[in-house]
């Protein structure tokens, strides 16, 4: 939220006046190693702007399927117009394997936009 990101600047603003910023700038509760992207595996956020027409739901599934990524969730926000947000929470998948589908779903006459690709971060 905003409030959040505003707490954020003013605690690296606060940090950085009273010059104890390198250390604060590493310090974490989390180990976390750096990987390649294209090496781990990860879930996924998706967003799509979609027509809203029966039948695309199941095109977009399909072809995850296809690429061997399984859904946790979906929804479909929306009614009355002739598009749909589509909002996709995969499983854990490696991200070759997602832009593949991705690349397939941008096929799909009915999928308008992908709005949102976003890494969902497990902690530990």
């Amino acid at each position: 939220t905003g409030s959040a990101v505003v707490g954020d600047v003013m605690e690296i603003v606060r940090i950085m006046k009273n010059d104890v910023f390198e250390e604060k700038l590493y310090t974490s509760r989390y180990h976390i190693e750096p990987t390649s992207i294209s090496l781990g595996a990860s879930a996924y956020y998706l967003r799509f702007k979609v027509k809203d027409k029966p039948g695309v739901l199941g095109k977009i599934t399909t072809t995850f399927g296809k690429s061997d990524i399984s859904l946790q969730s979906v929804v479909q926000k929306g009614r009355g117009g002739s598009s749909v947000d589509l909002t996709l929470i995969t499983h854990e998948a490696k991200r070759d394997r997602l832009d593949a589908a991705l690349n397939e779903i941008r096929k799909i006459d009915e999928v308008e936009k992908v709005s949102s690709i976003l890494m969902v971060q497990k902690t530990p």
